[in-house]
């Protein structure tokens, strides 16, 4: 019998370590949506990881040369780019087409100038991304704050990058 009874406590014992565990995880900082590392290639040739924005709000762009709704989306990233720039902001775009070519006229056309990688579909993997567009807007401590499935008004848009600018 009191071989039952220490089996017993020895499974609530047990529990309880794996019940204060889930908690202290749930309380890292990991948790609270730490947007995912990555190093990708520029069309520039240069590497670019999320640590070159390190200290920066940075609004993290998926696109396509072969999407309507990316095409209008552009002319508002890039005037909020030139607009907030200055005071700790930038864009990254993440294009997921495969030819270099044709994202380097799209870059040309548009006359973008914030900085574009060539993603793949890793990337879009680890990011959970629908569709395109679809951006993420990291704060300085590398925390994604907002997501934008499609293109944002330029009101939210700045509004959230507004917000994450102020804190320090």
């Amino acid at each position: 019998m009191q071989q039952i009874r220490n089996r017993i406590w020895q499974g609530i014992a047990g529990l309880g370590w794996l019940f204060l565990l889930v908690v202290l995880s749930a309380c890292s900082p990991q948790s609270a949506n730490q947007a995912p590392y990555f190093s990708l290639p520029a069309i520039s040739g240069a590497l670019i990881s999320l640590h070159d924005f390190k200290g920066q709000v940075a609004l993290l762009n998926f696109w396509a040369t072969w999407c309507a709704p990316c095409r209008q989306e552009v002319p508002l990233l890039e005037s909020i780019y030139r607009k907030y720039r200055d005071q700790g902001f930038s864009v990254l775009g993440i294009a997921v087409d495969s030819r270099k070519d044709g994202i380097e006229a799209f870059i040309q056309e548009f006359q973008i100038s914030y900085p574009i990688a060539m993603g793949d579909g890793k990337l879009k993997a680890i990011y959970k991304v629908k569709g395109v567009p679809e951006s993420f807007l990291v704060n300085r401590q590398g925390v994604i704050v907002a997501e934008y499935i499609g293109v944002p008004t330029a009101s939210d848009l700045e509004r959230d990058i507004q917000r994450a600018l102020a804190q320090k």
